[in-house]
């Protein structure tokens, strides 16, 4: 944000969002790199910057063993031309992510493409179609009854 007039240069500009990375190393050299080019653009300009990273968040890694697990419940109950298989860490750098980085954790994706007009998440108009919930409940508890019985042995 930058002011209130397009027409009028704000004395100061506020720039907010988000660094995620797949590997911890990598993140911290993303971060200082971000604060050096911020520095370096308000220099430019003479002006200053106040960097200040409020939020550490890493991709959510996705425990292979438990994909594993997970995986052979879905497919015992959803048709295998509807399985998607995805990376081994998401992109997505939310809370869950952390206790992803503690202990063993994993997320799916349901679709659910209401019919009609599709907007991304974080959109104003961003809708689901309801009728996955019941699918996505079902795999819940498959897996929850799964994992009881059998542990982490497919």
């Amino acid at each position: 944000h930058g002011g209130h007039r397009n027409n009028v240069v704000a004395d100061c500009c506020t720039i907010e969002g988000t660094i995620r990375s797949f590997d911890r190393d990598a993140h911290l050299n993303y971060v200082n790199r971000a604060k050096e080019i911020c520095a370096a653009v308000a220099a430019m300009f003479r002006g200053t910057v106040e960097f200040e990273p409020t939020i550490d968040l890493m991709a959510t890694k996705i425990d292979q063993e438990l994909y594993e697990t997970f995986s052979a419940v879905v497919k015992s109950m959803v048709p295998q031309d509807k399985i998607r298989r995805y990376a081994p860490v998401a992109p997505s750098g939310e809370d869950f992510a952390r206790f992803a980085d503690q202990v063993p954790a994993m997320h799916f994706f349901v679709c659910s493409k209401p019919d009609g007009d599709c907007y991304p998440h974080h959109h104003p108009k961003f809708d689901i179609s309801e009728s996955t919930l019941p699918i996505s409940a079902a795999l819940f508890a498959a897996f929850a009854l799964h994992w009881q019985e059998h542990g982490n042995n497919n």
